[in-house]
């Protein structure tokens, strides 16, 4: 490491040389190349010079003169530059002024004239004007009230030119009237249509006219003929017989001639003649009423068009002055009303009038008075006198018909009760923009064009689509609106007068609504206005009020709290106030301290200007004292505790300042400890005592600590550097170990780097001389698997020259299961030593605890307390049957399904599982020394610190720290051929030779598997050395997740029980094979044991004999 530190270094200090060589040889190069250039010029000008000596010229003179001028004319350039830049600035500014003010011109135009059309468009009479012509335009005698009173029966069909919804072949088949004037309001001069004529009608159009030759097949020429026409000869009578002729009465009757008491009664024939005159008279009859029917329906029967010089007059022939006819305001019920209008010939040549009559119910209500006319002059005008005498308070509106020659004349008759009509101008205000701290005004103007006056009142502005009342009176101090009326005010109780929001619309007169804006804050603001109108209207109308107000030019880019968050007590706090500027001037800006914290509190500077655009700082310095506190007192924020001191940044010219709060947590920085003085008591040497010191952060701020300047013999667990909470309290252990037979008395000194900081801790303690030494009080252990064996050593010696110690080691409980001492119990003789052995075999994890099974719900009871069935069986059965149908169905479609269905998602893959950690164990093993008697009788000489061998001690008790790590996981080696020994603490694995002849071999392999995913190292110990177990198999590794198998042979050289035990280590654990074996030495008795006799036989023959073999040992053989 230090050497990779050396060589940056050295390469970081040749580059510096190189790049400072090269900034050397740059400079030198600039150095001489000006150097070169001036002494160049020196020479051209020495050489000038005696050229203008020669010539008798002054050269000194002649280089000032060339000098001067040189430096005029960059003068020159220089303000022409500046000159020509500044009228450019001029030129533009100019420009962008007056295309602001013609951008401003241009609103305030528009706005002007958007003001006016909105102003016309308000109002009773705009809404009048409107419903009059829909009426006119909709009527089809172009009015605009059908039936003032209400005691008429109005038809829509017949006034209206709608079309009604039933407009179809309805009736209109039936009704000829009707048809033709539907025919006539949709299109006039049409034919009506065939489907809806009746059968007589479609007759009757085959033939052209009106008449005898639109009679079709049914008319006959007999029909007008009498006894003189025809053929000229009158049909035969009987004689006796009297004639007479049939005469057509008005109502079209036809009457009989012959008198009563005709001697001979008339034939078919003439009955039949007389019957057909019949027909055609009444079928004339009707025509011809018809025809002055629809005559009479035509008002413009009596009037004909006025032709002067070729040109034909239209409009209206008379026209009334002032326009808008008879207008009777503020009418009360039982008054008489006169009006006059004078009425001019406006044609081309001389006409008269008439005044009709009015209709009903207007005739009793109205007197017309006029002079008749007689015959006028175009241009002449003459007067109408028209007396109004209401009865009721209600509204009249009709027309006085003049019949003129080319027309009639409707001169409209308008009447007004006495009423209030109360609009807003202005319903809706639009601020212009408003910095902060500045006010705009704009007004809403109430008119009313009634004769009562009206009272009203300007609720408190709420924000806009809420309900008025929404906000009391107290948080309408809130809103940056204030509304009042102008030329109202309030007097209080103490004599002054105030603004007041109420006020009155006088009879068409009008009020005005001084609405203010005053923001203080930044943004977009909407607010609606409700103004309350009373008697007799009682309706309620809304003001929108809309604004924007902008910033504050000096602001602080939103800030609001300068926090300090916690502070202590003697410590120094620092930060910075940044103040912008976005206006287009310098602002100077000042900040003082409050009273409450002089002294606790300094701001450098006090003053600044802060440049357009620009920003400038203010440094605050906070340092809180003792009495800080108790003088911002009124300032504490009940709530946090923290102290809130409102400041503000002032500027000139600016009506509001800049307001932000300055907070603090005010705290002391004091830590206690408990117990406050430390006592060791006696300690042996190369032993530990340790005592839990608890410290408590009085403070309201995280303190970070250290114990500094530790004696040798103390030590600080589980470290001397820590961080402390607010009110927390921490556990430390202080531990003395000392180093030599003595009393000390010490001081530990604890430091904070809050307010600097340090509190001695005062400590007392006592080494003395232990009974037993120990070669290491800590026993570490190598991390061990789960039943694998590991162990460590301690060497205990008796230092006594006469005395003899007893120890024994007691095991923590908890450690009883998986460490072991041996020995544990001993005695040791006066300088004796022995070898302790800690052996350490952590158990295998416990099963996971598999989850408690769900708790059955208890069955539904009836009413006497049996528990109801439910019936499974059937829901079953029918789920079945549906999920079958479903199953076919699936079946059925299945190729259709496929096409369609979305290929299924990868499943994700499973994140890799995170190795455990392993499990570390710390015991600390008391070892308990029995007392030993003083070997004089003489107590008073005990002293524990005297080295007299002649003292003796009590009790006494040592420990030992026993460090294990248990690795975590299951096992990653194991063995797949073999057995495990039952009841081993230690996982080992039994290899049973059997029993083998002495001087065979027989070999057995191991089997490994390897469960992880790296490769692993296997290795054997080496077996006893008289080899009759060997190892044939070299040591190698196992690759990941493969296996591997450990051959090992049994040769016995004598007949013996053979037992060993081989070591399997590997990377991750150790394995232990407990192999066994037998020597065994075979024999087998044979009868006959020297020649097996089978006896003569010839060839083809065959001979038997029978061989016994007995086993006279306690094992089986194989032969």
């Amino acid at each position: 490491m230090d050497r990779e530190r050396h060589v940056d270094d050295t390469r970081r200090l040749l580059e510096l040389k190189r790049s400072t060589e090269r900034a050397f040889e740059q400079v030198a190069k600039y150095v001489a190349a000006k150097n070169s250039f001036h002494e160049q010029r020196k020479a051209d000008r020495r050489r000038e010079a005696a050229d203008l000596l020669a010539k008798g010229q002054n050269p000194y003179l002649v280089f000032q003169e060339r000098e001067e001028a040189r430096r005029v004319r960059a003068a020159e350039r220089r303000n022409a530059r500046n000159h020509a830049m500044r009228m450019e600035q001029i030129r533009a500014r100019l420009s962008k002024e007056e295309k602001e003010e013609a951008r401003r011109a241009a609103e305030a135009a528009k706005k002007k004239e958007l003001d006016q059309t909105y102003t016309r468009t308000l109002g009773r009479r705009a809404r009048e004007e409107r419903t009059k012509k829909y009426m006119e335009g909709a009527t089809r005698a172009g009015v605009d009230i059908l039936d003032a009173t209400g005691r008429n029966t109005v038809f829509p069909s017949q006034v209206s030119r709608v079309a009604p919804k039933s407009l179809g072949l309805g009736g209109l088949r039936d009704d000829p009237e009707r048809r033709k004037m539907v025919a006539d309001d949709v299109a006039p001069g049409a034919q009506p249509l065939d489907a809806m004529l009746t059968r007589r009608e479609r007759e009757l159009r085959l033939g052209e006219g009106v008449g005898v030759g639109s009679l079709g097949k049914e008319y006959e020429p007999s029909w007008n003929a009498g006894p003189d026409r025809g053929t000229g000869a009158a049909p035969p009578r009987p004689p006796g017989t009297k004639t007479s002729e049939a005469k057509n009465t008005a109502t079209g009757e036809e009457e009989d001639g012959d008198a009563p008491g005709l001697e001979e009664p008339e034939d078919e024939e003439a009955i039949k003649i007389r019957e057909r005159r019949s027909a055609l008279l009444r079928m004339e009859s009707e025509r011809l009423k018809a025809k002055a029917k629809e005559r009479f329906s035509d008002p413009d029967r009596l009037y004909s068009s006025q032709v002067v010089c070729g040109r034909e007059f239209a409009g209206d022939s008379f026209a009334p002055t002032p326009k808008r006819g008879f207008l009777f305001t503020d009418f009360e019920a039982g008054g008489t009303y006169r009006k006059k209008i004078t009425v001019t010939n406006v044609s081309y040549s001389t006409g008269t009038f008439k005044v009709m009559d009015m209709e009903y119910p207007y005739s009793s209500l109205f007197d017309v008075e006029y002079a008749p006319p007689g015959r006028m002059s175009a241009g002449m005008s003459t007067s109408i006198h028209l007396t109004f005498t209401p009865r009721t308070m209600d509204p009249v509106s009709c027309h006085l018909q003049l019949s003129t020659n080319t027309g009639i004349v409707r001169v409209p008759v308008e009447c007004r009760p006495k009423s209030a009509e109360v609009y807003l101008v202005n319903e809706e205000l639009d601020f212009p923009e408003t910095l902060v701290g500045q006010r705009a005004i704009a007004f809403a103007q109430l008119i009313n064009e009634g004769a009562i006056p009206v009272p009203f009142a300007c609720e408190y502005p709420v924000p806009a689509g809420c309900e008025p009342g929404s906000r009391d009176g107290e948080d309408g101090d809130d809103s940056p609106f204030t509304v009042r009326v102008r030329g109202s005010w309030k007097e209080l109780e103490d004599g002054r007068r105030v603004p007041s929001a109420e006020g009155v619309v006088p009879g068409y007169g009008s009020a005005f609504i001084v609405c203010e804006f005053h923001p203080r804050r930044d943004g977009t603001v909407q607010e609606d206005v409700h103004v309350r109108l009373g008697a007799p209207l009682d309706v309620d109308a809304v003001v929108k009020l809309r604004a924007v107000a902008g910033p504050l030019p000096v602001h602080l880019d939103g800030r609001t709290t300068m926090d300090f968050k916690g502070v202590a007590v003697g410590c120094v706090y620092r930060d910075e106030l940044i103040v912008k500027n976005r206006a287009d001037v310098p602002a100077r800006c000042v900040l003082r301290v409050p009273e409450c914290l002089l002294g606790s509190c300094e701001i450098i500077p006090d003053m600044l200007f802060c440049q357009p655009g620009g920003s400038a700082t203010f440094s605050v310095k906070m340092t809180p004292t003792e009495k800080t506190a108790a003088r911002c007192k009124k300032h504490v924020n009940p709530e946090t505790g923290c102290v809130e001191v409102p400041m503000k940044v002032t500027t000139p010219g600016q009506n509001l300042p800049v307001p932000f709060t300055l907070r603090a947590l005010l705290t002391s920085s004091d830590l206690t400890f408990d117990p406050p003085a430390v006592d060791f008591g006696k300690v042996a040497l190369g032993e530990v005592s340790a005592v839990k010191v608890k410290i408590t952060n009085r403070a309201r701020l995280m303190q970070t600590f250290g114990f500094s300047e530790l004696p040798d013999t103390v030590s600080v667990a589980p470290s001397p550097y820590g961080e402390i909470l607010a009110g927390e309290t921490l556990e430390v252990e202080l531990r003395y170990a000392p180093t030599l037979v003595q009393s000390q008395a010490f001081a530990v000194r604890v430091k904070t780097l809050l307010g600097g900081r340090i509190f001695d801790l005062k400590c007392v303690g006592r080494g003395v001389r232990p009974a037993l030494e120990m070669t290491g009080n800590v026993v570490t252990l190598p991390p061990t698997a789960a039943r694998e064996m590991s162990h460590g050593t301690v060497v205990i010696r008796n230092t006594s020259r006469r005395r003899t110690e007893t120890f024994e080691f007691v095991v923590p409980d908890e450690a009883s299961n998986v460490l072991r001492v041996s020995p544990h119990v001993g005695t040791l003789g006066p300088g004796r030593g022995t070898r302790v052995r800690v052996e350490f075999c952590p158990e295998d994890p416990p099963p996971p605890t598999p989850p408690p099974a769900p708790t059955p719900e208890p069955p539904e009871l009836d009413e006497d307390g049996n528990p109801i069935e439910k019936p499974e069986d059937a829901e079953d059965a029918d789920g079945d049957a549906e999920g079958d149908a479903d199953g076919a169905e699936a079946v059925e479609g299945e190729d259709v399904e496929d096409e369609d269905a979305p290929a299924p998602e990868p499943e994700p893959e499973p994140e890799p599982e995170e190795p455990p950690e392993p499990k570390r164990d710390v015991w600390r093993v008391p070892v308990f020394i029995k007392a030993a008697p003083p070997l004089t009788e003489d107590e008073s000489t005990f002293d524990p610190n005297d080295d007299d061998e002649w003292v003796g001690h009590p009790t006494a008790v040592q420990h030992v720290e026993v460090r294990a790590v248990t690795r975590a996981g299951k096992s990653s080696v194991v063995v797949d051929n073999l057995h495990e020994v039952p009841g081993s603490a230690e996982l080992t694995y039994d290899l049973d030779f059997g029993h083998v002849a002495v001087g065979d071999r027989v070999v057995r392999s191991i089997r490994l598997r390897n469960l992880a995913d790296t490769a692993v190292g296997v290795g054997m110990s080496a077996p006893d050395h008289e080899g009759v177990f060997t190892a044939l198999t070299a040591s190698r590794p196992m690759p990941p997740l493969g296996e591997l198998d450990v051959k090992v042979a049994f040769q016995p050289g004598r007949v013996h029980d053979y037992h060993e035990i081989v070591t399997l280590k590997t990377t991750l654990r150790t394995i232990r094979v407990a192999m066994r074996g037998a020597g065994i030495s075979p024999a087998l008795d044979v009868v006959p044991s020297d020649v097996v006799d089978c006896g003569d036989a010839v060839p083809g023959d065959c001979k038997n004999a029978t061989l016994t073999l007995t086993n006279p040992t306690a094992f089986p053989q194989r032969w």
